[in-house]
């Protein structure tokens, strides 16, 4: 009898079918979880790749926009100072 009630003792330590596939459920679950976070860790790191770049290409266009607006300057002065010569050549010719 002591024997009999040994193993029944034995057996109930044994989990539960339920919390057997609760705990299958959870593991799944977590690893679900584990590998959304590290793809939006992935998509936040290229985000920022890209972020950067883009910044980048900003500063680059600014600095190309500056010449331009310099070139543009010079000649617009340039293009002043052909009309009046040109103007002042036509009074001499004149």
């Amino acid at each position: 009898m002591q024997s009999t009630t040994r193993i029944f003792e034995v057996v109930a330590d044994f989990p539960k079918p339920v919390d057997v596939v609760a705990v299958i459920a959870f593991l799944a679950v977590a690893l679900v979880v584990i590998q959304l976070m590290s793809q939006r860790k992935r998509a936040a790191e290229a985000l920022q790749k890209a972020l950067r770049e883009l910044d980048s290409k900003v500063q680059q266009l600014a600095r190309a926009n500056d010449e331009l607006r310099g070139e543009i300057g010079e000649r617009q002065r340039a293009e002043e100072a052909l009309q009046k010569a040109q103007a002042e050549l036509a009074h001499v010719s004149a």
